[in-house]
Order: C-alpha cells, then sequence, then structure tokens
C-alpha cells in the first residue's frame, strides 16, 4: 500500500532540532527512594462468552486500571475494545477478582496507577479469515478504490452489524473502516480504526499491513495532538522488519515532535467524551488545564505511575504534576460528545 503524508498535519513541526545529550556519574549520588512494582498473585481468567463461543466470534479489551495499596484491582476503565459487548463485560467482572501483592514505596504499600492490560479472545483452532469474510473485504475495498464510498459504507455497516469476526478478521474489519475513513478525510474515525486494527496483534496482519497501520497510526497521532504516543509509535515502527522506507519518511518528522515537546510551546489537544463516558490523554508537560467547548465534564483523574489524584472539572484550574511523579494520563469524564480541550503547559515532563 502506498502512504500519503498530509503536509498540513506537520508543518507546524519544522523547528530546529539537536539530540538531548545524557551522562551518568557513579559517584557523589545519593538515595533518594526505592518503589517495588506490585506482583500478579491471582489474575482469574475472565469467562468466555457462551454466545460468542456459539457463533466462533473472537475480540480483545484494553482496560486501565488501578492496584490499591491491598494489591486489589480498582477503577478499571475499558480504554477500547473490539467492538464485542459480553467481552467486555466478562473482562471487566474477572479483573474485579484480581489480587496482587502491592507495589512497595520504601517498605511501605502505595497505589500503582498506569497499569493497562489487553485481554484476548480467542479459540482454539481458528486462524486467518474465512472465505465468505474475504470476499467481502475485497469487496469493500474495491469500492474505496472506485470511489464509491456510499456503497462502501453500507457494506462496512453490514459487516460491523454482524460482528461474525475471528481475531484476524477483526483486524481486517477496522483496517478497511481506516481505509474508508482515510479517503473521506474523517480523521478521528481514522485513527480509532487503525487503533484497534493494530490491537488485533502482528499475528492476525500481514507484516507489511501492519507496518502500513503503524505510519498512519504516527502520521494520525501527530495531525491529533497526542504528540507523546506518536513518539511510542515511531520506537514500534523503529522494531520492525524492513522498515526503512518509512524510517527514512518518518524520521524528519519525529525529530521535530520530540523539538515541540521539548519546547515551550503550549500544546493543545481537542477531544470528546466518548459514549462510554470518558476520554483519556497521555501528558507530555507538567501542568494542564482544561477549555470546555460543548456539554460538560464531570471529573478529572491524573493517573502516573505511583500516584493519582482525583478532582471535579472545573475550566478555572490548572494542575500541576510534580516532576517527580514522571509521565501521566488525564481521564477526563462527563457527558457523552461534550467537547474540550486540554491545554498542556510547563516543561516537559518524559525523556520519550
Amino acid at each position: 500500500m502506498s502512504i500519503k503524508t498530509n503536509n498540513f498535519i506537520i508543518s507546524s513541526l519544522f523547528l530546529a532540532f539537536a539530540l538531548p545529550s545524557f551522562a551518568q556519574t557513579a559517584d557523589m549520588s545519593e538515595h533518594i527512594e526505592t518503589i517495588v512494582d506490585a506482583k500478579p498473585l491471582n489474575r482469574v481468567e475472565p469467562k468466555y462468552p457462551v454466545s460468542a463461543a456459539r457463533s466462533g466470534q473472537e475480540g480483545w479489551v484494553k482496560v486501565s486500571f488501578v492496584i490499591d495499596e491491598e494489591g486489589n484491582v480498582v477503577d478499571p476503565l475499558i480504554q477500547d475494545s473490539s467492538g464485542i459487548t459480553s467481552f467486555e463485560k466478562e473482562t471487566l467482572k474477572a479483573m474485579k477478582k484480581w489480587k496482587y501483592s502491592p507495589a512497595m514505596q520504601d517498605g511501605k504499600p502505595i497505589e500503582q496507577c498506569q497499569m493497562e492490560v489487553q485481554m484476548d479472545y480467542k479459540m482454539s483452532g481458528q486462524s486467518g479469515v474465512t472465505r465468505k469474510f474475504n470476499n467481502a473485504f475485497v469487496k469493500i475495498v474495491e469500492a474505496i478504490k472506485s470511489k464509491a464510498f456510499e456503497l462502501a459504507e453500507k457494506q462496512l455497516t453490514e459487516m460491523a452489524d454482524s460482528k461474525m469476526w475471528t481475531h484476524s478478521e477483526s483486524g481486517y474489519f477496522w483496517l478497511a473502516d481506516s481505509m474508508y475513513a482515510k479517503e473521506v478525510d474523517d480523521i478521528q474515525r481514522e485513527l480509532a480504526s487503525v487503533n484497534r486494527a493494530l490491537s488485533s496483534g502482528k499475528d492476525a496482519l500481514a507484516g507489511q499491513t501492519y507496518l502500513y497501520l503503524l505510519n498512519r497510526q504516527f502520521i494520525l497521532y501527530v495531525a491529533d495532538t497526542q504528540y507523546a504516543k506518536s513518539m511510542q509509535t515511531y520506537k514500534q515502527i523503529l522494531e520492525q522488519e524492513d522498515n526503512a522506507n518509512v524510517v527514512a519518511e518518518l524520521r524528519p518528522y519525529a525529530t521535530k515532535v520530540l523539538t515541540l515537546l521539548q519546547s515551550d510551546k503550549p500544546l493543545i489537544h481537542s477531544a470528546e467524551i466518548r459514549t462510554s463516558g470518558s476520554s483519556y490523554h497521555e501528558l507530555s508537560r507538567e501542568s494542564f488545564a482544561l477549555r470546555v467547548n460543548e456539554g460538560e465534564l464531570d471529573e478529572v483523574q491524573i493517573r502516573c505511575a505511583n500516584k493519582r489524584s482525583r478532582f471535579t472539572a472545573s475550566e478555572n484550574s490548572t494542575w500541576n504534576i510534580p516532576s517527580s511523579w514522571g509521565q501521566c494520563t488525564v481521564f477526563v469524564t462527563g457527558t457523552p460528545k461534550s467537547k474540550f480541550d486540554v491545554v498542556e503547559i510547563g516543561a516537559y515532563q518524559s525523556a520519550i
């Protein structure tokens, strides 16, 4: 597949750049603290939904959660899924039974807050895609290439309504949806679909297809001002085989993203509360504020490695994150479809 980089997406990133240098010294150091991560003691496997098993459905669910001082899983939030509700319900039900040895800081139990897991639902003996799915997929791609967008949208809707997917079929469905969204210039839809296709895993997709999706993910993260995530994607691209052409194309933009992150320019990310009632954004700076454009926000939760804080959402507040907390993610809840901006200011908070 050919990859088209839209100049308007990254024109603001043409800034001077110099790689940061780091030095370590062994003497004159002072011990500050010791943190021991939480360790799993009992992780209950979710039950495979009977209805999904009977119909051969596979999928995945991605969850963010907190481990409290007693080693319990609290506040699990579904970040995304392949789209099958029964998998989401079984995942949350199982995770509430998980038990960890708590994280320790200088011998005292603490919360461990920046936790993520993806639960994959796969059935033995299934791999690849069925002939029926492949035929439908090919028709959608042909409709997109011929710019028969109304037909492509109809075919995608029919496939989405059935949700009769194996793990690979889930990946290729979201690939087709991302291709459609790209052609109709819907950045948010394309990014969501690219993320879901990649969540199906490298094994579910052909090698060059996986690399194509990572390429698009990088470009779309930049377009959506999710700069921290764009750099994480760039790291993944560097680890792929046969990546020389893609790396050569993206390296100048990755360089400029890092320069922007380390500058004193405000970073503004436009977000929307999803139908689940929440939205999240990975922070790169030490301070941020919210600007509501439409609807109502309820709560702001800041989750870092071993710290978290909860606040009522307010436009008149600026949240300052201590440098010792490291890189954090802000979770915002509110009325579905509420639109707001996360305005990041201050010093760069993570060495990506």
